[in-house]
């Protein structure tokens, strides 16, 4: 059993939607609205739609003043960035409802996003972090005597253990939450069988990675099983059980009923631990063990297929990502070249209008038109080579994903199915795979119809991040970047590409900072480390530098280097 699919497995506890819904709101009210939001689009897993109303009910909620709902909007908004895989956006939404719980005193809500924000840095894996934040919440939960929480705090603590191999704390952190839960209060009978699936889940999920715990495992089984029929079948903990299941299903060999649960939950959107390819995966293993090979091999591709999204960028990925826009960058270099000629042209044709405009306006004014024509002609010619050599990046990147890493996929099922001796060449493949797919999304240029400039910086700096480096983003103001015009958006986003590239490669540093923010008229955008500054500008002299200050200077924004304990470039530009 691999740790990535027991890792979403015992994860699924850790982002459950806790968020306090108003005592029978009034309709009508923004109470009542938020309630049948959260019901219709976060229960239901409509995330993205999700992000855009709960966006706008937060803006009505800041107009009124209501401190409370802001802090249910602001985690609520925390969570969903969570789901959709956005960190940068995740932690800035937690810690705006941090600030409000503590100015209001709400400490069940601290407890609560205390715990979300350690299971966010958990998977970044970010462990430190992670384990300092559940520490605390568990110290509030302690504090206020909050028997819940702290039963959820400890049960986070667990897997957190588990994520970090440490099975023996991790052991003795869920049988505690299991502990608490048996103790709770009998006069709240639905509760206490909630508490009490959920830290016996987490306790299973734990004893299913240690030897001969088969009998605790039947223990545990029993005990959910006593408490079972309390909760309702589309809640949380009654399905993040069901998934437990299933895994053990598969790990036993009782395949049909694997696929039957793994079907079911793919089908359901409402209440899901993971992702689509973290069902995808188990049900492609649940019919490789029925010998429905061709179901198997297809549930695989698309599993492969939906963790894209999630894969990080490595060195590797970076280099292969310069090499191929070598040729871009040369043409970029070609048009504004051809653009400065051009400027140059017309202040040769005024200087001569002004001298001879008694003599020969008309022919001048026809020479102007012609050499404009001309220029005009040249600057589409190189627009066209560019388009044409993105499209045929695209078609490269569909050839790569499409081809190569199926035909690659489908080597890689023969040789698993084949026996243990052919495990190391698979798994082999499995990294060659991986490779050729990160390689084809990198060839695909970035689609700013679709997003704007601060979310496409988000994603991409993600990608960016190395384990020994950490690279902070941040965005002031957070949202309202889409007015941007194209040209802009995309000379901003290939410049931080440039400059935090040079950071990773040149500075040494240990942390990099990226801030875009804007006030009023005029915007900046800095890229900072705290590096070995270089005695010139970094990567001057490259090619990335000159198209770099070439693409600002079309811009019309100016581009500084700072050098004080690490190296700074400031790119400043009114609009």
């Amino acid at each position: 059993m691999s740790f990535t699919m027991r890792r979403f497995l015992l994860t699924l506890s850790l982002l459950l939607l806790h968020v306090p819904l108003p005592a029978q709101p009034e309709p009508g009210t923004l109470e009542y609205e938020y309630e049948e939001l959260f019901s219709n689009y976060v229960r239901q897993g409509k995330m993205e739609e999700a992000s855009i109303v709960f966006r706008h009910l937060l803006k009505e909620a800041e107009k009124a003043g209501n401190k409370e709902l802001q802090l249910s909007i602001n985690s609520t908004l925390g969570v969903i960035a969570s789901r959709r895989r956005l960190p940068d956006s995740a932690i800035f939404f937690h810690t705006q409802a941090m600030d409000l719980a503590i100015d209001l005193g709400d400490k069940e809500m601290e407890t609560n996003i205390t715990s979300n924000i350690a299971a966010l840095y958990s998977n970044l894996g970010r462990k430190d972090e992670a384990f300092s934040f559940n520490a605390h919440s568990i110290a509030i939960a302690r504090e206020c005597e909050d028997k819940s929480y702290l039963i959820q705090a400890l049960e986070a603590k667990g897997v957190l253990e588990i994520i970090a191999e440490q099975l023996d704390d991790a052991l003795v952190s869920t049988k505690e939450s299991v502990d608490w839960a048996l103790k709770y209060p009998e006069d709240d009978p639905d509760e206490k069988a909630r508490l009490v699936v959920r830290s016996t889940t987490a306790l299973l999920g734990v004893l299913l990675r240690l030897d001969g715990k088969e009998a605790e495992i039947r223990d545990g089984i029993q005990l959910v099983n006593q408490y079972l029929g309390r909760l309702p079948v589309y809640s949380i903990e009654y399905l993040g059980y069901r998934d437990l299941l299933g895994q053990l299903d598969v790990t036993i060999g009782n395949y049909p009923e694997a696929a039957e649960i793994f079907e079911e939950r793919l089908a359901s959107k409402e209440n899901r631990a993971g992702a689509d390819h973290y069902y995808q995966k188990w049900l492609a293993r649940a019919y490789a063990g029925m010998h429905r090979w061709e179901d198997a091999y297809k549930m695989m591709e698309r599993g492969y297929f939906e963790l894209d999204s999630l894969s990080r960028q490595d060195i590797q990925t970076q280099l292969s990502e310069f090499s191929v826009k070598y040729e871009t960058q040369q043409k970029e270099l070609e048009i504004a070249q051809l653009k400065k000629e051009e400027a140059e042209r017309k202040a040769l044709v005024a200087g001569l209008l002004a001298g001879l405009v008694l003599l020969a306006s008309g022919l001048v004014v026809l020479l102007l038109l012609r050499k404009r024509q001309k220029a005009q002609a040249e600057l589409s010619r190189a627009k066209e080579y560019i388009d044409g050599l993105e499209s045929e990046r695209s078609r490269l990147a569909k050839e790569l994903h499409d081809g190569i890493a199926n035909d690659l996929l489908g080597l890689e099922m023969t040789l698993r199915c084949k026996g243990p001796e052919s495990q190391e060449t698979a798994e082999d493949i499995a990294g060659l795979r991986e490779n050729v797919r990160r390689i084809s999304h990198n060839l695909i240029p970035p689609q700013l119809e679709y997003t704007d400039l601060n979310e496409l910086l988000e994603e991409t700096l993600q990608r960016f991040r190395l384990d020994s480096v950490r690279i902070i983003y941040d965005a002031d103001p957070p949202e309202g970047w889409d007015d941007l015009p194209t040209e802009t958006a995309l000379g901003l986003y290939r410049a931080t590409q440039e400059l935090v590239g040079n950071a990773l490669r040149h500075s040494g540093a240990d942390t990099i900072r990226v801030n875009l923010a804007r006030n009023g008229g005029q915007l900046k955008l800095s890229v900072s480390d705290n590096g070995t500054p270089a005695e010139s500008a970094p990567g001057k002299g490259g090619i990335g530098s000159r198209t770099l200050e070439e693409r600002m200077r079309l811009l019309g924004a100016r581009l500084e280097y700072f050098k004080d304990g690490g190296t700074c470039a400031l790119i400043t530009m009114d609009l």
